[in-house]
């Protein structure tokens, strides 16, 4: 059910739909995942959620609406509450801070295959090419 969470980020996920597609009744569903993943399945969804936007955030040039929607907030204000809920921080600040320059050297989260990465988070050895 990880995977599928992982790989189909934009879908709107609830309980009850991850319960049927593992052939479990939504209660017995629950207890099991969070006895295995250590959080519910609600909490997972959002960290998995948040931890794309991250990405996401650093690495493109994306507007804080688009990533929003990218990985399956249809309201930028859920989005925000459940990214500070996460990172004690909003995403613009997030994003922010992260991109930072200190010292002459851009500190940068991994790149995400297959996305363009601003030029922000290119490595000044990179940039001097």
């Amino acid at each position: 059910m990880c995977a599928q969470v992982r790989e189909r980020i934009a879908e709107q996920w609830r309980l009850q739909r991850a319960a049927e597609l593992a052939k479990l009744n939504t209660s017995h569903f629950s207890e099991l995942f969070h006895r295995e993943i250590g959080l519910s399945f609600r909490a997972y969804v959002e960290r998995i959620r948040i931890d794309y936007a991250k990405n996401l955030l650093v690495d493109t040039r994306m507007q804080i609406s688009q990533i929003a929607d990218v990985i399956g907030y249809r309201d930028i204000g859920t989005f925000e509450r459940a990214f500070k809920r996460q990172e004690s921080m909003g995403p613009r600040a997030y994003r922010n801070r992260v991109l930072h320059v200190a010292d002459g050297m851009v500190h940068q989260r991994p790149h995400i295959p297959g996305i363009e990465k601003s030029p922000k988070s290119r490595s000044s050895a990179e940039n001097s090419r």
